[in-house]
């Protein structure tokens, strides 16, 4: 993993210089006065990577009463090939004081030759004023990409947890990505070890990410383009570990292992669930109203197993005629308490062939079985938007 690289080219006024300013003529203060000042005073901050070049752009006045010569602008300093000029101002040019005659334009160019500090000046002499110097700071930074993790030892540690927490996110801990190279930086995370599952990303849910150049976003100290928020949420008790791999297109440094653990401890006691609703008998049997004997109901209860009932009900349709519903997909309210919906099915004839394509499933209304005990109870039904009940019992035999 590299070090992180901040890049910034200042160029300032050096001390002592500020603006020439000199006397022409004679003593008493009888000759024309010659000012050279550079505008604007103060130059932008420059970054560019190796083999790339940045450009600023520097104005050369006079702001005298007097015409201004220039006598040489050179640059110089440990890292004078790192820096070009180009422009209008030339050497031995005269700079006037009418407007648009008195001023001529520098393009400083900042092409780094290698990584890290690169300094140097530019200078400018005049034969009728004192010199002007310009300080250049500047950084060279690695050409592509660069991952750079804010994290000290590349390991996390959660510490304890308790099961059914949710910590807040690791970004509050600092936990980054940096990108000081010179084009953008694109990749993966993913969790792998002894316990992928209980480590996972944060809020965003985002496992890929894309991060620009820190210095695209601003000047030094260098600007984090991504943070990241990493959630511990243990399932099971005990001591938690997991590795998160980080696949980056860096070409020097393509994968990145960050080590996480964490201890899951025992959470709040939570209540257990309540015991699951079951019938108090067996209702499997004939039922119906002795009153009423032309009708039935036919009960299979499964009550050893599944515990779930299912009916027949045979009664006479509107018109007189016989007519069967289906009680099922029902559940149990309570002990003695059965509800489902009835269904109607039709199908091909029995003296034909059997065609599943003829068979209709029509649901047609609910019922509810509410029984006293083993023996008795009522049946309240709506089918079609027909409500009734009858009181049942087990049919005699």
């Amino acid at each position: 993993m590299r070090t992180t690289i901040s890049l910034s080219l200042c160029l300032c006024v050096m001390a002592g210089a500020g603006n020439a300013m000199a006397q022409k003529g004679g003593g008493g203060g009888g000759g024309n006065q010659t000012n050279a000042a550079f505008s604007p005073a103060l130059l932008p901050l420059l970054y560019s990577s190796v083999a790339s070049a940045s450009v600023v752009n520097l104005t050369l006045l006079n702001v005298g009463s007097a015409p201004l010569t220039i006598g040489t602008i050179t640059i110089s300093g440990a890292a004078a090939a790192d820096y070009s000029l180009s422009g209008t101002c030339a050497n031995g040019a005269v700079l006037q004081r009418s407007a648009g005659a008195n001023s001529c334009a520098l393009q400083i160019t900042f092409a780094p030759k290698a990584i890290g500090s690169r300094l140097a000046a530019v200078n400018a002499t005049f034969l009728n004023a004192p010199p002007l110097a310009v300080r250049l700071d500047g950084t060279g930074l690695f050409p592509g990409p660069e991952f750079v993790l804010g994290l000290a030892g590349n390991a996390i540690d959660f510490g304890s947890t308790a099961l059914g927490t949710i910590p807040n996110l690791l970004s509050d801990k600092g936990l980054s990505i940096s990108n000081p190279g010179g084009k953008t930086l694109t990749g993966s995370m993913a969790f792998a070890g002894a316990n992928p599952g209980d480590f996972v990303v944060g809020s965003a849910g985002s496992r890929t990410f894309n991060c620009p150049p820190n210095l695209a976003l601003g000047p030094p100290p260098a600007v984090t383009a991504c943070q990241l928020g990493i959630n511990f949420i243990p399932t099971a008790l005990g001591v938690r570990t997991a590795t998160l791999r980080f696949t980056s297109n860096d070409p020097a440094n393509p994968i990145v292992d960050v080590a996480l653990s964490g201890v899951a401890t025992p959470g709040a006691v939570q209540p257990p669930p309540p015991p699951p609703i079951t019938s108090v008998a067996d209702f499997t049997d004939l039922w119906g109203n002795a009153t009423e004997p032309a009708w039935s109901l036919g009960i299979t209860h499964h009550k050893s197993t599944t515990d779930i009932l299912v009916a027949f009900w045979h009664t006479f349709d509107v018109d007189g005629r016989n007519v069967w519903f289906e009680l099922k997909d029902g559940h149990w309210v309570d002990g003695l308490t059965y509800t489902g919906t009835l269904h109607q099915v039709f199908g091909p004839a029995f003296s034909n062939p059997y065609d599943p394509a003829q068979v209709v499933d029509v649901v047609v209304g609910t019922a509810t079985f509410s029984f006293a005990d083993g023996a008795t109870g009522t049946f309240a039904y709506s089918v079609n938007g027909i409500t009734g009940s009858k009181a049942i019992t087990r049919a005699p035999f």
